[in-house]
């Protein structure tokens, strides 16, 4: 009689596990054709801002050219981060580490937002005092998760800036905004 106890919550369980199981392969499912759906319409802004760019345009028509140019990037920039995490959770995305310079992750945010500080009339400063530091890390992962962020910070900067620093703490590296 114990055992019939046992049975049933275990075929509960396993019945929930099956489930989960299903409905997590739905959600790949649609993830993959969600992405592939919305890289389209990403690609179409991209092209016909570029041929928005080479007509002549007044200096405010070519600041919103820019702007556009940079929202579009990172609305592409976000549906990858998504995805990569997407696919980080189902187990269909390994990270790839290898050693990268502090140098070259600032160097890449830098190019992301110092237009968009720019544009907005904020400071943008990047500080890491530890030249030559060097990070064991999935740069593109790094980079997705930094550009989420950051862009962050600037959507709800009004006036000001934004600073993002990196430290050596307890032998890892701390960066924050």
């Amino acid at each position: 009689e114990d055992l019939r106890a046992l049975e049933m919550p275990l075929r509960e369980l396993l019945a929930a596990k099956l489930q989960a199981e299903a409905a997590n392969q739905v959600k790949t499912r649609f993830l993959a054709a969600a992405s592939h759906d919305l890289r389209q319409p990403i690609q179409a802004i991209n092209l016909f801002r570029d041929a928005l760019a080479r007509t002549e345009l007044s200096d405010e028509q070519r600041k919103i050219t820019n702007l556009l140019a940079i929202s579009v990037h990172t609305l592409g920039e976000t549906l990858y981060a998504l995805l990569d995490i997407s696919r980080l959770d189902a187990g269909h995305l390994t990270p790839e580490l290898r050693t990268v310079a502090i140098e070259d992750v600032f160097d890449a945010i830098d190019a992301d937002f110092s237009p968009l500080a720019l544009s907005k009339g904020l400071r943008f400063k990047l500080y890491y005092p530890a030249r030559g530091l060097q990070l064991t890390t999935d740069l593109g992962i790094l980079l997705s998760a930094l550009r989420n962020l950051i862009g962050n910070a600037f959507k709800y900067t009004e006036r000001g800036g934004v600073l993002v620093g990196v430290r050596r703490r307890s032998g890892r590296v701390q960066i924050g905004r």
